[in-house]
């Protein structure tokens, strides 16, 4: 029987599981060829829960220097629209990748008719930069969820109790909740700032989530920090720059030898979680 890759109801089952990991990789990095590897690495590793795949563009305002340089690259590499995504998503798709897939980007990348073209690949999207108070952004939500589709809201630490209570009412799968401000990229003392500075944060998200399933991303790059996001509580994490300095490090590696790397760092990343 084939099993189902799509959908909302896919994330939420990944979430029955326990603690979730997620990680981001760039569409089309290191290049269209080695995109299935890359995917099917994460799948390998029996280590990663959901992938959230980047769409490339031109002026990512929220990337940090690793996953901006990537996005670069990818756009060199011909990967300018969300079409050629789902194009290399197909592909891996019918390479046997079936890990669920949100695709994460910018509002202008989103094209018309893509809905209609991945809702039989994707389970859902992190739009970074569609505001939620804009009348528009609601017409999205709706848009989504005729093809169960999930929309995937973020919060930060500056996001005040009120306006996490009033985001956290579209939640239909998860909240991203960005544990630092700024650009994206790893933090090497990440685990000592989630046990210290980030608790009153934390706070007062529970408090005005209620039972919204929550991750903690931006600057999660080792495994001490991956321990300190499970012990805060929250219902899993996401890695990104880490994940794609990897693949950067070693994206001229033979597709035969680069898997293999790329499923050993994501078990030693992910040791001890489940």
């Amino acid at each position: 029987m084939a099993v189902k890759c799509f959908g909302r109801d896919v994330v939420k089952a990944a979430f029955d599981k326990g603690f979730t990991r997620l990680v981001y990789v760039t569409a089309s990095y290191p290049c269209a060829d080695k995109m299935t590897d890359v995917l099917m690495a994460l799948q390998e590793s029996k280590m990663v829960d959901i992938v959230e795949v980047g769409i490339p563009f031109t002026d990512p305002v929220g990337d940090g220097p690793v996953i901006e340089e990537c996005g670069l690259h990818a756009l060199n590499e011909k990967c300018t629209s969300i079409f050629t995504v789902i194009e290399l998503l197909r592909k891996a798709r019918e390479s046997g990748f079936t890990l669920p897939v949100i695709f994460m980007g910018y509002y202008n990348t989103f094209l018309t008719g893509w809905i209609e073209a991945a809702k039989d690949l994707v389970s859902g999207v992190i739009i970074v930069d569609l505001p939620f108070e804009e009348p528009h952004t609601h017409e999205v939500i709706e848009q989504l969820r005729a093809s169960d589709l999930s929309f995937v809201p973020l919060v930060t630490p500056f996001t005040s109790g009120e306006r996490i209570k009033m985001i956290s009412s579209v939640v239909d799968t998860f909240l991203y909740c960005t544990c630092v401000m700024g650009i994206t990229g790893a933090r090497a003392s990440l685990d000592q700032y989630l046990k210290s500075d980030y608790q009153p944060t934390w706070k007062t998200i529970q408090e005005n989530t209620g039972s919204a399933r929550k991750i903690l991303g931006f600057g999660v790059s080792n495994n001490a920090a991956v321990k300190a996001v499970q012990d805060l509580g929250a219902s899993g994490l996401v890695v990104g720059s880490a994940m794609m300095k990897t693949v950067a490090q070693n994206k001229d590696l033979p597709s035969a030898e680069l898997r293999p790397v790329l499923v050993k760092f994501l078990q030693t990343l992910f040791e001890g979680t489940r």
